[in-house]
C-alpha cells in the first residue's frame, strides 16, 4: 500500500511537471504562431497589392466608360488568383457597381471609405462563414480616383496550415513527454520504488521476528545507505537477542541451582533442628531427673532432727546450689 501511495505521489508530481511544460510550451508557441500568421497575412497583402496594381489602369478605364463587360472580364481574371473567393467594384460613393453573381457584396460604409482614403486597407473578417482577409483599395489612375476594389481572400488554407503546425508541435511535445515519462518511470522504479519495496519487505520480515535479516540494494544513492544502516541494525539486534537468550538460559540455570541449594539447606536445617529437639529432650530428661532426686533428698534430709547443725547447713548449701542449677538448666533447655 505504501508503494502504491509513493507511485501515486510520483505520478502526480510528474503530471504537474508535464502540465507546467505544456503551459510553457503554449506560451512559447503562441507568439511564434502569431508571428507566422502575421507574416502570411503580410505576404497575402503584398501579393494582392501587386496583382491589383497590374489591373488598376484597366479598372479605371472600364469604370470611366461604364463597361460592365470589361469589368466582368477583368474581375474574372483576378479571381483566377488562388485564394480569392469574392471580388467587387464600387463607385466613389461606395455603391456596388459590379460583382459576379456568385459573389454577393454589400455597399461600402462611410467609415470604410474614410479608412481607405487614397490608399488601401487590409482587415481580417468573415465571408461566407469562413475567415478571410478583406483587401479594399482606391482605384486611382494618373492622380484621379474612379472607384474602389474589394477582394475577399480566404484564410481557410492558412488556418489549416496553422492547425497542422499546432498538431505537429503538439504531437512532438506528447512524444517527448511520453518518452520522458517512460524514462522517468523506469529510472524511479529502478532507483526508488523497487529498492524501497525490497527494503520494506525486509523490514516486514524483521518485524515478524526474523532477526538478522539482510537486504541487498545497489541503487548507489541514499536508499542504499539506508539499507546498509538497516543491515547493521538488524545484525546488532540479532546479536543482542542471542546474548539475551544466553543470559536467560544462564539465569534459569542459576535459579535451578540456587533452588536446589536452598532445598538442601532447608533439609539440613530441618535435620539440625530435629537433632536439636532430640538433644534438648534427652538432656532435659538426663539432667532434670538426677537433679530433682538430689533436691528431693536434700529437702528430706534437711527436715531430719538427728543431723547436726553443720550437716544441715551443708545440706542447705546442696539444696540452694541444686535449685540454682535447675534454674539455669530450665533457662537453657526451655
Amino acid at each position: 500500500m505504501s508503494k502504491k501511495r509513493l507511485r501515486i505521489q510520483i505520478y502526480r508530481s510528474l503530471a504537474l511537471m508535464f502540465l507546467l511544460i505544456t503551459v510553457i510550451y503554449s506560451l512559447m508557441l503562441y507568439p511564434f504562431e502569431k508571428k507566422r500568421h502575421q507574416t502570411v497575412i503580410e505576404k497575402i497583402e503584398i501579393s494582392l497589392d501587386t496583382i491589383v496594381n497590374q489591373r488598376t489602369a484597366d479598372l479605371g478605364g472600364q469604370i470611366f466608360l461604364q463597361s460592365l463587360e470589361g469589368l466582368e472580364l477583368t474581375l474574372q481574371r483576378l479571381t483566377e488568383f488562388t485564394g480569392i473567393i469574392a471580388i467587387g467594384v464600387f463607385a466613389l460613393d461606395g455603391q456596388l457597381l459590379f460583382a459576379p453573381p456568385t459573389m454577393p457584396m454589400a455597399d461600402l460604409t462611410l467609415s470604410e471609405l474614410e479608412a481607405i482614403g487614397q490608399t488601401y486597407t487590409v482587415v481580417q473578417s468573415r465571408y461566407a462563414e469562413q475567415p478571410v482577409v478583406t483587401y479594399t483599395k482606391a482605384i486611382i489612375v494618373i492622380g484621379e480616383a474612379y472607384g474602389y476594389l474589394r477582394i475577399h481572400y480566404s484564410l481557410a488554407d492558412v488556418m489549416r496550415e496553422t492547425w497542422i503546425s499546432v498538431l505537429l508541435f503538439t504531437a512532438l511535445l506528447l512524444t517527448i513527454l511520453l518518452s520522458m515519462t517512460l524514462i522517468l518511470n523506469f529510472s524511479l522504479s529502478h532507483l526508488v520504488t523497487h529498492p524501497l519495496a525490497t527494503l520494506m519487505h525486509a523490514m516486514q520480515k524483521f518485524q515478524a521476528g526474523n532477526l538478522g535479516v539482510e537486504v541487498t540494494i545497489h541503487s548507489e544513492n541514499e536508499i542504499e545507505e539506508i539499507a546498509q544502516v538497516f543491515n547493521s541494525m538488524s545484525q546488532e539486534n540479532a546479536a543482542m537477542y542471542r546474548k539475551l537468550e544466553e543470559n536467560t538460559k544462564n539465569l534459569e540455570r542459576k535459579v535451578v541451582e540456587r533452588t536446589l541449594e536452598l532445598a538442601n539447606a532447608k533439609e539440613k536445617a530441618e535435620s539440625a533442628n530435629h537433632a536439636k529437639s532430640t538433644f534438648l529432650a534427652n538432656m532435659s530428661h538426663e539432667l532434670r531427673s538426677p537433679l530433682n532426686a538430689i533436691l528431693g533428698f536434700a529437702q528430706v534430709m534437711i527436715r531430719s532432727q538427728t543431723l547436726s547443725s553443720e550437716n544441715q547447713e551443708n545440706i542447705g548449701i546442696i539444696r540452694r546450689s541444686g535449685e540454682h542449677l535447675l534454674t539455669l538448666i530450665n533457662q537453657v533447655l526451655d
